[in-house]
């Protein structure tokens, strides 16, 4: 593919802001300019620093989107931005981290036709549109895209039934990553166990997420008791932060659970610690559900894969889009949601068979280094950005 230009727009980019679209955007940007593209990321900006100053160094640079409210005003700003980017660039590739930051170009590509659009699609924010609200937005979008990713199977099952049947071509399956050099294992966590008050031989069930309904914390608390038996001094790590509503009902949980001493909440993890919080863990679990009601899903999971990475067996739930995030029996084991027993055996027999357990985050390991991180999925993006640029769309 011939060198060109490519915008990334983002409201969430590191250090800011973590999480997987973050992550996605930062990972996408090193590998495109690493490729020879001329790449700039356009983000929203709390951090003390000039974006300028921090990624001085980098091989493509970082603006700052400037506007008050986005939530409400999200629309406008885009609108501005891109405005802006496309008269200054008028042939510029857009890379759009959610349809809601790319929909003013549905309008915008009358005008700079030269331009394109890529628009990539995480889960929440496609399952809440719902009957209830307008999608013609969202359709257009889709519609004024050359390339729409779904980062799961299940969000790009949720894009197609919410676009044009003329769209679902555009519409293509391409995995989260992670960054191997940044997710490794690591062997200083006694300093970590400490801190958090876990002896040195605990074994250590971990959930690092928001702490919020979808996440499963629930299920996992119910299976302590009966786990506790076997292993008296099994600690439960919920790592991230919280809404009150929620961790009071979690509290209230432990508390009838008589699990005081077995829970241990840490609230926000700084990115500098992630690693030794997984390397730390026996098994790394999230349990999600999918709350139809209010279309809260999980759309991926990439904590499956940040654990993994440092050779962390996981366990998640067949729900949204975590059947993607992990491969059943090989890098860890997938259940139902909300199926207690079926998570109890699975962490029982992983506690229980530490060197098995290893060897499950091993291979995790081996499955990212070698599909499941940016070069592999920005090199997929491309060449199927590139088949549609040239007409030669096939299905997916």
């Amino acid at each position: 593919m011939n060198l060109q230009s490519f915008t990334i727009l983002t409201e969430n980019f590191p250090p800011c802001a973590g999480g997987g679209i973050a992550e996605w955007a930062l990972g996408i940007a090193e590998e495109l300019a690493r490729g020879g593209h001329y790449v700039i990321v356009l983000t929203r900006w709390k951090h003390r620093h000039r974006p300028e100053t921090l990624y001085a160094r980098s091989a493509f640079a970082v603006k700052k989107m400037h506007g008050h409210d986005w939530r409400r005003f999200r629309y406008i700003y885009s609108f501005i931005h891109q405005f802006i980017r496309l008269t200054r660039h008028p042939n510029t590739t857009i890379v759009a981290t959610t349809w809601q930051l790319a929909r003013p170009f549905a309008f915008l590509h009358v005008f700079f036709t030269n331009a394109k659009l890529i628009v990539a699609a995480h889960g929440v924010e496609i399952t809440r549109i719902n009957e209830r609200q307008p999608v013609s937005g969202f359709k257009k979008t889709i519609a004024a895209s050359t390339l729409t990713i779904a980062v799961s199977n299940f969000t790009r099952t949720a894009i197609l039934h919410r676009c044009s049947q003329n769209d679902h071509r555009k519409v293509v399956f391409i995995p989260n990553a992670v960054d191997t050099k940044r997710f490794h294992r690591v062997d200083d966590t006694e300093l970590l166990r400490s801190k958090l008050g876990i002896p040195h031989a605990s074994p250590v069930i971990l959930t690092l997420a928001r702490v919020i309904e979808r996440k499963g914390h629930d299920t996992v608390i119910g299976c302590l008791p009966q786990l506790k038996k076997h292993f008296p001094d099994l600690r439960y790590i919920i790592a991230g932060p919280w809404r009150t509503e929620y961790k009071q009902l979690l509290d209230e949980l432990v508390d009838s659970l008589n699990l005081s001493d077995s829970v241990v909440f840490t609230g926000f993890v700084d990115q500098c610690d992630l690693n030794r919080y997984y390397s730390m863990a026996s098994v790394y679990v999230m349990v999600s559900t999918y709350i139809r009601q209010r279309g809260d899903s999980e759309g991926f999971g990439i904590t499956f894969l940040e654990a993994n990475a440092c050779e962390c067996p996981v366990i998640g739930s067949r729900s949204g889009g975590i059947p993607d995030a992990i491969e059943d029996g090989v890098t860890g084991y997938l259940i139902e949601p909300e199926d207690g027993g079926g998570l109890r055996r699975k962490l029982s027999w992983l506690l229980s068979h530490p060197r098995k357990a290893r060897q499950l985050g091993v291979q995790g390991r081996k499955r990212i280094e070698t599909g499941y991180n940016y070069a592999s999925i920005t090199r997929r993006m491309l060449d199927e950005y590139r088949r549609r640029l040239n007409g030669n769309q096939r299905p997916h």
